[in-house]
Order: C-alpha cells, then structure tokens, then sequence
C-alpha cells in the first residue's frame, strides 16, 4: 500500500468514527443506487425534458403567428429550476427573453405590451377556432377554447402590468 493510499484510507476512517452513519446507509450496500436517488435522477430528468419541450413550443411561437413564445419560456424557466441548473442559466442569459422572465419571477409583473399583445392574438385564433376554424356541430371542443380562452385572459389580466422602463417584451 502506497503513501497515498494509506493517508486517504486514515482520512476515511476518521470521517467514519466522527460521523454517524444514517440509518438507511448502513442498508444500501456499496456501488447500488438507493431509490431515494434514482427518483431524484428520474424527477430532474423529467423536470428537464418538460423544460426542452417547453423551449421547442417557444421556438415554433417565434415564428408562428397566434403562438405566444414569453409563457412557453417561463414554463421552460421553472422547470429548468427543478431539473437543470445549466440549462436554467442558459435560459436566463438570453438577450431577449432573460430579462422578461428575471422580472417575472422577481416581481410577478409582465410589460403592458406584451398583455395586449398577447390577448389580442390569442382572442383573434379564439375568434377563429369559434367561427370558421371549426367544423359545425362540436359544441364540446368549442366550449373548451372558450374556457380555456376565458382562464387564460383572466390569468393574465390578474398579473400586474411591469412599470415604465422594465423590458418591453419580446416576440
């Protein structure tokens, strides 16, 4: 046994007379995953995998019109807070929607501009699927657009709009 070797194996067994083992670890054996652990491995992964999905429907509401991109991205936001720190950071120090999403959950506020904006769009692809975008006869899925419509504006009107000088919103 080298030198190393003994020095690291005397700070092992020091750090174990001086701690207690916890009650569950002395029942895990060495190189096995306690269940603790790996819930926490699946809940980060899925925390993570719902942020990227949130991420993607961002992306395609930058270029489809009607699609809002900033709640998409705060969604991302909190689930990257649950899953990935990195990939939160990443989130946060963008250009555009950094800053938003920053005010947001420091002050629960959302620029003016991006309410009105939001509502407007939302309410004309509310119109839409009311009207002419769906068939007749399915009273089901249009009183659920409209309630979603309703729970939506309602949700968003109830939210302080950010002073003058915040970020104006973005896309």
């Amino acid at each position: 046994m080298g030198r190393r070797e003994g020095l690291r194996s005397r700070a092992v067994e020091e750090r174990n007379e001086t701690e207690a083992p916890a009650p569950q670890a002395a029942a895990v054996a060495v190189g096995q995953v306690s269940a603790r652990a790996r819930r926490s491995l699946v809940l980060r992964l899925g925390w993570t995998a719902l942020g990227l999905g949130f991420v993607a429907l961002g992306a395609v509401g930058v270029v489809v019109p009607g699609l809002p991109t900033t709640p998409f991205l705060l969604l991302a936001a909190a689930c990257f807070a649950r899953g990935s720190a990195r990939l939160e950071a990443w989130l946060l120090s963008d250009p555009v929607f950094g800053p938003l999403i920053r005010q947001f959950r420091e002050h629960r506020t959302v620029p003016r501009r991006a309410k009105v904006l939001a509502l407007v769009m939302m309410w004309g692809f509310v119109a839409y699927a009311l009207g002419p975008g769906m068939p007749e006869g399915r009273v089901i899925p249009r009183v659920v657009v409209a309630l979603a419509a309703l729970a939506g504006t309602l949700y968003l009107t109830s939210l302080r709009s950010a002073p003058r000088g915040e970020p104006s919103g973005g896309p």
